[in-house]
């Protein structure tokens, strides 16, 4: 297929079913039909595809360029290589499949109006920002790397395969208590992995790297890591935001874990050890917000307590408290500084 004609073709009357190999400054292409690229396709500068049928990058095909933006109103699915040098952009209105690999040596953003599915052979590699909106199912697998990531699931669910790795960036957490609003977050934060869900399930073990790195996940339902192996991120800073009716299980080894609820939470059993503590010191060494709560625990111990016994606070007075209690005087002014005896009378009655 010649380059030249495919450029100048920018209506949906285009019926290209097949793109093989080929070389071009740029490439944009409004297609009306179910499209399979088969080869390689390389441009310099922008690769642009609008398309409203079924599409399908096959392996070993890749499509590169300085950025690549495709457009689908039906199915796709990427088992070849799409590489962008500055960002990758999709937007779709079905589902999406990830078998194969992204990377982008700036940004990525997937966003599509039905499901979407990796394996665990996917690899997603972005140089600076990943962001993922997907309102449907959303299965993350393989191997996921971004400086600051975010994916926004709605109320959907979310699952993550066995073996499946995040490498991110974050922030070493300060020591002491740590306000909600001051917590890392998809809106303040520049770096670190956050996810927006409405079911958090992971199967078997999965690992998180990058010294310092921050994992956040909020999630309106359960949040539900593997009992077998569960999250391994020993240099990271885990942060778990449950809304009402959530709760949080499973194994963690993290470096630090802060935990936040709003509303009546089902709370929190995980295991595991955090900051290289295990038993019930890891209980001691997480956080919890906005309040201590019995519910919430880490191997079996309340989450801030000392020897698994959580103790009630109450806040310093902001004035001194002497200053109410009023001390008076035994005496009247008109008496001697003398202490005054009783009336004592000499008669005997």
């Amino acid at each position: 297929t010649g380059a030249t004609e495919l450029s100048g073709a920018t209506t949906t009357s285009n019926q290209v079913s097949k793109l093989g190999n080929f070389t071009a400054a740029s490439f944009l292409l409004n297609n009306g039909a179910n499209l399979a690229v088969t080869g390689a396709i390389a441009v310099t500068g922008t690769f642009a595809l609008l398309d409203t049928g079924n599409l399908v990058i096959t392996a070993p095909a890749k499509i590169s360029g300085a950025t690549v933006g495709i457009t689908n109103a039906g199915n796709t699915s990427i088992a070849g290589n799409v590489t962008a040098t500055v960002g990758a952009n999709f937007k779709g209105s079905g589902d999406l499949t990830l078998p194969g690999n992204i990377v982008s040596g700036g940004t990525i953003a997937l966003n599509t109006d039905g499901n979407m599915a990796m394996t665990a052979a996917s690899s997603i590699s972005a140089g600076t920002t990943l962001t993922v909106s997907v309102p449907g199912t959303i299965t993350l697998g393989g191997q996921i790397s971004a400086p600051y990531g975010f994916v926004d699931n709605g109320t959907g669910t979310l699952n993550v395969l066995a073996g499946t790795q995040i490498q991110t960036g974050g922030q070493t957490r300060p020591a002491g208590a740590v306000q909600t609003s001051q917590l890392p977050s998809r809106t303040i934060s520049k770096q670190g992995f956050f996810i927006s869900t409405g079911q958090f399930t992971q199967a078997g073990a999965m690992s998180v790297v990058g010294s310092p790195s921050v994992l956040r996940v909020d999630s309106s339902g359960p949040i539900q890591f593997g009992i077998a192996g569960g999250i391994a991120a020993p240099s990271t800073w885990l942060i778990l935001s449950l809304s009402t009716g959530a709760k949080a299980t499973g194994a963690i080894v993290v470096a630090n874990l802060d935990v936040v609820f709003t509303g009546s939470t089902g709370g929190v059993a995980l295991t595991g050890s955090v900051a290289n503590l295990t038993g019930n010191a890891a209980a001691g060494a997480a956080n919890i917000q906005p309040s201590s709560n019995a519910t919430f625990q880490v191997n079996g111990c309340p989450i801030a307590s000392i020897n698994c016994v959580l103790l009630t606070t109450q806040g310093i007075p902001t004035n001194n408290p002497l200053g109410d209690v009023r001390i008076g005087s035994i005496a009247t002014a008109s008496d001697d500084d003398d202490l005054l005896l009783p009336l004592v009378s000499d008669e005997v009655y």
